[in-house]
């Protein structure tokens, strides 16, 4: 079989294994069904609140609430970490690490595996707004007569430019996620403070980043209702930060296999 191929099937088992993995390793926690209920409730909430507010004139505009989603880059850090823990939370870290395939092609596998599920999820709340947004309209139209369209369709394009941000963002995350795991079962824990240091200012420098280079035209203002999202918010220089992430996301999941085969903590 070539390298390809078996790349590819690596990759196919661990996009599998990254839903079971979370059944595997959820004995001990919250059930999902409880989760999904508390997803549920909060999806009302939100419905709720914006209906409420917009029905007694808070200065309220539906795309406001994307304010809320701006801890959304963590999550995407948060899906690489998992990637290599639930391999040591089920006990499979042996027999995944004895598979005679080379420690790099291992954990590329996972980082794709986890780039596409973070993907996957990314898309299904978008399409969950979307099916908010509609919702919003409809009960807007029963209350005050008419459907919001321009509303709605202001909010769907405000997040449709910070979706597309983040899956530009995605690689990046996502990598350092796989690295920090990595770096918990190596011996080389020594470097968890500079990458959480890393992580700052990349944090720093993303959300200021956001509104810093255009205080009239970002992202911020958009959400605000400030001005129209009918075009990018973000400036031209954004694509070479982002094309140097990509490139950092490489050098990171390198830098992973690397440790997975001379540093780890056994």
């Amino acid at each position: 079989m070539s390298s390809s191929n078996v790349f590819w099937t690596l990759f196919k088992y661990e996009y599998k294994a990254v839903f079971a993995n979370r059944k595997l390793g959820r004995k001990n926690k919250m059930p999902q069904k409880v989760w999904l209920v508390y997803a549920a409730l909060l999806y009302i909430a939100f419905l709720g609140f914006a209906v409420y507010a917009t029905y007694h004139h808070w200065n309220f505009q539906l795309r406001n609430i994307w304010f809320f989603t701006l801890g959304l880059p963590w999550m995407l850090f948060g899906f690489g970490i998992s990637s290599i823990k639930n391999e040591w939370e089920n006990s499979t870290e042996g027999w995944w690490l004895t598979l005679p395939y080379s420690r790099i092609m291992l954990i590329g596998a996972k980082y794709i595996a986890a780039l596409f599920k973070t993907l996957f999820i990314l898309i299904v709340i978008y399409a969950l707004a979307i099916v908010y947004a509609i919702l919003y309209g409809a009960c807007i139209s029963v209350w005050q007569g008419g459907y919001p369209l321009h509303e709605v369709t202001q909010f769907i394009m405000s997040g449709f430019w910070w979706y597309l941000f983040l899956i530009g963002l995605m690689p990046l995350m996502v990598s350092i996620g796989v690295l920090v795991g990595v770096i918990k079962y190596s011996t080389a824990k020594y470097i968890s403070p500079l990458i959480y240091i890393f992580m700052f200012i990349l944090g720093y420098g993303m959300y200021g980043g956001l509104g810093l280079f255009n205080q009239k035209h970002n992202l911020y203002t958009v959400f605000s209702g400030e001005i129209s999202p009918g075009s990018s918010p973000f400036p031209v220089v954004f694509i070479y930060f982002m094309i140097a992430g990509w490139v950092l996301a490489y050098l990171m999941v390198r830098f992973s296999g690397y440790l997975l085969k001379n540093r780890l903590d056994l």
